[in-house]
C-alpha cells in the first residue's frame, strides 16, 4: 500500500464545523494527515499529527526554500504555497510515497476506496481542484510548479494577492497541458456550487438529480438524490461545501447527515419524502450573502487571466 500523506495549515479561527471534519479523517486511518496550526485541537487519533507553528513561522518555513522575498500579508494567501509543500514541509514527508494538501470545508469519505494503489502507479498528480490533490513524492514533481509559466510561481510569491496558483488557472492547467498523461483528473467528489441555496454539485449529477442531501456513514460519503421519481445512492470521495453556512444540529458522530444548512442526526431509512423535506426548504440564505459571493467570484476570475491588473 503506498503511504500518503496530506498536509493541512489553519490559524485565525476554526470554524464551527471542523470536528466533522475531523471525523472523516479519523476514518482513514491509513492516511497521515499533518495539520500545521497555532489553536488547540480538542481531538487526537494516530494519524492525525499536529504540529505547532505560528503564522509567521510557518512564512519562514516558505522563505527558507526561495531566494526572493515572499509576500505573505494573511493567512488566506498560504494556500499559493500549497503546490510547493512537496518541498517546504520535505523533513515531515521523507517517507511517504504521496503528498498533498486540502481544504477544510469539507467532509472526507473512504479516500483509499477512490485513490486506490493501481491509480497511484499510473499517474503522479492526482486531481487539480484544490479542494484535494495528491503529487508523487519526488523531486521533479515537487519541483513542478516551478515550471508553470503563466503566471510564474515568482510572480505568484511575491504578490500579496491570492492568485489560486494550486487550482486550475495555475499548476493544474501546466499538468493538463503538459503531463496530461500523468494527471488524474476525474472527479469523484461533490464540490457543491455555493450560488444556489440547494445543494447542486457542479458536475457528475444528471440534470433531473434533484432534491440531494449527504449521509456520512462510518467513514464513507454518500450522496442521496431524487431520479425519476425514486432515491439514488451515490458514494462520493468527499462532499465540498465552499463557503456554504452550516448551522450544527447534531453532535459530531460515525453516523449523521448533510443537508443544505445543516449538519443533522443519520437518517438511516432515505426515501423520497426524506429528499423533499430536506433537499432544499430549510436553506436561509440571504441575497446579501449571495451577491458578496457573486462578486469574489468575479474577482477571482479576472485575476486567473490578468493578475497584472490587480496589482
Amino acid at each position: 500500500m503506498k503511504k500518503i500523506a496530506i498536509v493541512t495549515t489553519y490559524h485565525g479561527k476554526f470554524p464551527n464545523n471542523i470536528y466533522f471534519w475531523f471525523k472523516s479523517i479519523e476514518k482513514n486511518p491509513t492516511i497521515d494527515f499533518f495539520l500545521f496550526t497555532d489553536l488547540e485541537v480538542k481531538v487526537s487519533f494516530p494519524n492525525l499529527k499536529v504540529v505547532k507553528r505560528s503564522f509567521n513561522e510557518l512564512i519562514q518555513m516558505a522563505q527558507d526554500n526561495f531566494d526572493f522575498k515572499i509576500s505573505v500579508p494573511r493567512a488566506y494567501k498560504y494556500p499559493d504555497f500549497r503546490p510547493a509543500f512537496g518541498e517546504i514541509f520535505a523533513e515531515f514527508l521523507k517517507e511517504y510515497d504521496f503528498w498533498g494538501f486540502s481544504e477544510q470545508d469539507l467532509v472526507y469519505g473512504d479516500i483509499r476506496h477512490f485513490f486506490t494503489d493501481e491509480l497511484l502507479e499510473k499517474y503522479d498528480k492526482l486531481l487539480g481542484n484544490g479542494h484535494l490533490t495528491l503529487y508523487r513524492n519526488n523531486p521533479e514533481v515537487n519541483a513542478s510548479y516551478k515550471l508553470v509559466d503563466n503566471p510564474t510561481y515568482k510572480f505568484v510569491y511575491t504578490h500579496g494577492r491570492n492568485f489560486y496558483f494550486e487550482e486550475y488557472w495555475g499548476t493544474s492547467r501546466y499538468w493538463d497541458k503538459n503531463r496530461s498523461n500523468r494527471f488524474y483528473q476525474g472527479k469523484p467528489f461533490d464540490d457543491v456550487n455555493y450560488y444556489r441555496a440547494e445543494f447542486y454539485p457542479d458536475h457528475g449529477v444528471a440534470k433531473d438529480e434533484k432534491n440531494i442531501i449527504y449521509s456520512f456513514e462510518n467513514g464513507k460519503v454518500f450522496r442521496y438524490s431524487e431520479k425519476d421519481g425514486m432515491v439514488k445512492k451515490t458514494e462520493c470521495l468527499y462532499v465540498h461545501f465552499q463557503k456554504r453556512l452550516m448551522q450544527l444540529n447534531t453532535e459530531v458522530a460515525d453516523y449523521f447527515t448533510m443537508i443544505p444548512d445543516a449538519y443533522i442526526p443519520f437518517i438511516e431509512n432515505v426515501t423520497l419524502e426524506t429528499l423533499r423535506k430536506y433537499g432544499y426548504s430549510r436553506c436561509k440564505y440571504t441575497k446579501r450573502y449571495f451577491q458578496i459571493l457573486k462578486k469574489e467570484k468575479i474577482t477571482s476570475f479576472w485575476r486567473h487571466f490578468y493578475p497584472k491588473h490587480l496589482d
